[in-house]
């Protein structure tokens, strides 16, 4: 049966109408009718997740959602890392956990920008979630202004906008330090020891070289969840060990220059302990191969009788077999099996005697133009 649709005096025909009071909740892709001037959705497949989640991907998904169902307003939600970090992951476990609310997604992957555009996300009155993929690739700088008014509020309807973003300095500053646009910012810098243990444990063939993975990764600069994969998957294949498929592999996992740490504290048994710097140096030059130790020296309790000799400065990391000062103590922490976990720019080892180990790496020198 043919059907009329009235502009103003001018009639056309058309095909049966399906007409939804809502938008349905699917995924969506924000298209534009050169013909007509306008913009419509094009309903495009859901996104799908593994059937695990390593890491907080879970937790954050469903504390970001949460947080947009309770505010009264928009919220804003900027994810920032490379390629393979995570962040694609984070924004399709949203998009995932919306659905449950009955919350639709929109996609977005072209510059639109402007009032028209504006406006008709606005018209869209229902919650939604609005993803604009590698955010600062798609939108120049001059497009991303064009934005600003969408995210401020000003318009009725609320909508939970997800920026994914490789590089953090390619967004416009009018996003920065504005939680009424941006609530979250969640920066991406690679994957920590604990989940790359529970992958590990989960698909590597040979354990044994869990924590010779483990190492690595704490050591990288930079070291993702792809990079693991297709670690693993190397591995796996060849049954060889990490530095041997590292040797073929696209990957290359550590930066010169980021190996050192300064020596924080240690503890034994839980009681702190004086480290006798001038038998460990505060710089601490980390070796993860495997095959050696950390040793650190502390004091002990000062003998009756004349001052105790002063000692001389040796290196902090010895092999075994290494001659000793029986004027002091010292704790091996094995690089290849003790870490125990890391957190930012701090590295805990733990060793089998009840010695706790705090080491730091330094910040890194940015140009001050690049501070934010």
């Amino acid at each position: 049966m043919t059907h009329f649709v009235r502009t103003g005096n001018v009639f056309t025909t058309t095909g049966p109408v399906d007409i939804h009071p809502i938008l349905p909740t699917s995924t969506y892709s924000v298209k534009f009718n050169e013909l007509r001037n306008q913009f419509y959705l094009e309903q495009m497949e859901g996104f799908n997740l593994p059937s695990k989640l390593y890491g907080n991907t879970s937790s954050q998904a469903s504390r970001i959602v949460s947080t947009f169902l309770d505010r009264p307003a928009s919220t804003g939600v900027l994810l920032v890392g490379e390629k393979g970090s995570g962040k694609t992951l984070l924004s399709k476990a949203i998009s995932i956990e919306s659905r449950r609310h009955e919350i639709p997604t929109l996609v977005i992957n072209e510059p639109w920008c402007g009032e028209e555009f504006n406006l008709f996300i606005q018209s869209l009155m229902q919650p939604m979630v609005i993803i604009f993929d590698e955010f600062e690739k798609v939108y120049q700088d001059e497009e991303q202004l064009k934005l600003l008014t969408l995210f401020d509020g000003m318009f009725p309807s609320k909508k939970l906008f997800v920026f994914t973003c490789n590089n953090r300095f390619a967004v416009n500053d009018h996003f920065i330090n504005r939680p009424g646009r941006i609530y979250y910012s969640i920066k991406f810098d690679g994957i920590d020891v604990d989940t790359t243990r529970d992958f590990c444990q989960d698909n590597l063939t040979d354990k044994q070289h869990i924590p010779e993975i483990c190492s690595i990764v704490v050591e990288s600069d930079m070291f993702n969840f792809d990079m693991l994969k297709a670690l693993v998957e190397e591995m796996n294949r060849y049954h060889e060990s990490p530095k041997q498929a590292l040797s073929i592999l696209n990957i290359t996992p550590a930066q010169p220059g980021y190996n050192l740490y300064s020596l924080k504290s240690l503890t034994i048994n839980g009681q702190p302990v004086s480290v006798n710097r001038e038998r460990t140096d505060c710089d601490v030059a980390i070796s993860f191969d495997g095959g050696r130790s950390l040793r650190v020296y502390y004091d002990l309790p000062a003998p009756a009788g004349p001052k105790r000799p002063r000692l001389t400065t040796q290196s902090t990391i010895l092999r075994d077999g290494d001659s000793l000062d029986e004027t002091s103590k010292y704790e091996d922490f094995q690089t290849s099996t003790d870490i125990y976990t890391v957190q930012g720019r701090r590295m805990i080892l733990r060793n089998d005697n009840g010695a706790e180990l705090l080491l730091e790496r330094p910040l890194r020198r940015q140009p001050t133009y690049l501070a934010w």
